[in-house]
């Protein structure tokens, strides 16, 4: 194609580079639009990286504002459980406050009321401890005019004598009945304020 007449394809490309050249690399609208074109696509560029920046920055608020409302719940939750403890804590304390105070309340009652059985006791004996010591007196007495009567022989005398005897006698067990009683309510006083 060359030897016959055909296309000279070196002539050919150097023509069209020559051609570029001027068209191109020579003349100012060319340099205007590839300039255009660069910051058209700058500027497409900046308007989607900026684009994509506000989404993610929404989606980093909203992931934020998720964590922050679940640790606010978990907190809620925490507080409400540690209130709760607290709560319970200071019931039991009442409680055993209350408890120490009934009990402290019970053992002065039961220890006045020991006291009190502990007097009447005391004073029981007492007086059984005086009665015995008349009676023995009286039944000394009652000896001696026993013998002077019965060397006289007055039997209504010696009858006056043994009536009274029985009275005193009777009275006598009746003290020792008080006393036994007393004694009984001391010995469960003391046996409640053990356990």
């Amino acid at each position: 194609m060359i030897r016959d007449g055909g296309w000279d394809v070196g002539s050919w490309l150097a023509y069209r580079r020559r051609l570029l050249v001027e068209n191109s690399l020579a003349n100012r609208y060319f340099w205007f639009s590839i300039t255009s074109y660069a910051a058209n696509i700058l500027l497409f560029y900046l308007f989607y990286s900026s684009r994509v920046s506000e989404d993610r920055k929404i989606w980093k608020a909203t992931e934020v504002m998720t964590d922050l409302w679940n640790w606010a719940l978990y907190a809620d939750w925490n507080a409400r459980k540690a209130i709760d403890k607290y709560n319970k804590h200071i019931d039991r304390c009442t409680r055993a406050a209350q408890g120490a105070t009934a009990q402290a309340a019970r053992t002065k009652r039961e220890n006045d009321e020991l006291v009190r059985v502990q007097n009447e006791r005391d004073a029981l004996r007492q007086e059984l401890t005086e009665r015995d010591r008349v009676i023995a007196s009286l039944n000394t007495r009652v000896d001696e005019l026993a013998r002077s009567s019965c060397s006289r022989g007055d039997p209504q005398f010696a009858a006056q004598m043994m009536e009274k005897v029985n009275i005193l006698t009777t009275r006598n067990q009746h003290l020792e009945q008080q006393l036994k009683s007393a004694q009984e309510k001391l010995g469960q006083l003391a046996g409640e304020q053990q356990s």
